[in-house]
């Protein structure tokens, strides 16, 4: 279900795209997108799902566009657990961040399949990948690969892994750091260091990164360095896993180096509008049947406003869905955070 575009928008190809599924469910605004500049048309839309998903399928359009939500947000939930769950997390101690275009549009179904416990659609959802680099931190990364081992059935791993070389290893990589952030107009005192290396138990492919707290490492840091990767893999892999009898390797020493920029400051007198006119509403089809859902737009967005599910909210650059059996608050900063009740 992949195309140049959505067949919405009179984009070349026949096959509907995900975006052509959300306008026939009733989640996309046609005379909204890209705050209007582009005109979608539901009846092009309705009838490359009809003809390709189905009809073929014995469905209606309706139930052919829900299934393809569907299986495109539950996709997206795999693709999340696969940086939670797989690497030893549990997804509903985080909150969800959706941003992009059509992430906010997506966020409360597979948010909610993750049990996060909150969805947050950030003020700079539409540019936030690029609003982040502008206002991130000057980095720089060095790395060196340098396989270092202990024997099997040892329990001092700084015999085999000398804390003065380790030292001199994370000096002369932040040495190298200080000096490229420096020559890119950092001040040197305010660089912060944050040094890691990689550890696997011999013999195997699973690598794991343990960040390293001291500033000078003594023997008793590096064996607790090797407690805090028996730790880390037991988490991932399951209690009882991990075979100190085998020997450890670090493989990867690793520091991060970074000077801080000045912080963005955002005007919250923009938001809302106490002339705005009540909000309105949409038939949307979710859970199989058409419902009632409340649409407000950006002028009606104030700090502490709560807005329940059913209900879309409709920006100049995106589309937020709070779900049935969702709630959401504006806070101070115009983000939108959804909540399951």
């Amino acid at each position: 279900m992949r195309g140049p575009g959505p067949r919405a928008t009179g984009a070349a190809g026949r096959a509907p795209t995900v975006a052509d599924a959300d306008l026939v469910l009733g989640y996309l605004n046609p005379d909204n997108f890209l705050g209007g500049r582009l005109k979608l048309d539901v009846g092009k839309a309705r009838a490359a799902i009809d003809e390709h998903v189905a009809t073929p399928a014995g469905l209606t359009v309706e139930q052919a566009a829900e299934g393809i939500k569907t299986i495109v947000d539950a996709r997206m939930a795999d693709l999340v657990r696969q940086v939670t769950v797989e690497q030893g997390y549990d997804p509903t101690d985080f909150a969800v961040f959706a941003y992009g275009g059509a992430g906010p549009l997506h966020a409360f179904s597979y948010g909610a399949e993750l049990g996060c416990p909150r969805i947050v659609v950030p003020i700079t959802a539409s540019v936030h990948s690029a609003f982040g680099i502008g206002c991130s931190d000057l980095t720089m990364v060095e790395e060196l690969s340098k396989p270092m081992q202990t024997p099997p059935g040892t329990t001092d791993h700084s015999s085999a892994l000398p804390p003065a070389e380790l030292n001199a290893t994370f000096e002369e990589l932040s040495t190298r750091a200080r000096r490229d952030l420096v020559a890119a107009g950092a001040d040197k005192n305010s660089i912060r260091y944050a040094k890691s290396v990689e550890l696997r138990f011999r013999a195997q492919i699973h690598v794991l990164t343990v960040p390293i707290e001291a500033d000078v490492l003594t023997a008793d840091d590096v064996n607790a360095m090797i407690e805090r990767f028996v730790e880390i893999y037991e988490g991932r892999f399951g209690k009882g896993a991990a075979f100190l009898d085998g020997g450890v390797e670090i493989t990867t020493f690793r520091v991060v180096a970074t000077s801080p920029v000045p912080r963005a400051e955002f005007d919250t007198g923009a938001l809302g509008d106490a002339q705005a006119p009540e909000p309105g509403t949409r038939r949307v089809f979710s859970g199989g049947e058409w419902r009632d859902a409340a649409v407000y737009r950006t002028e009606h967005l104030r700090e502490g406003l709560r807005i329940d599910g059913l209900a879309i909210v409709e920006l100049r650059d995106t589309t937020v869905v709070i779900g049935p059996g969702q709630d959401a608050q504006v806070d101070a900063f115009g983000d939108l955070v959804i909540q399951n009740r």
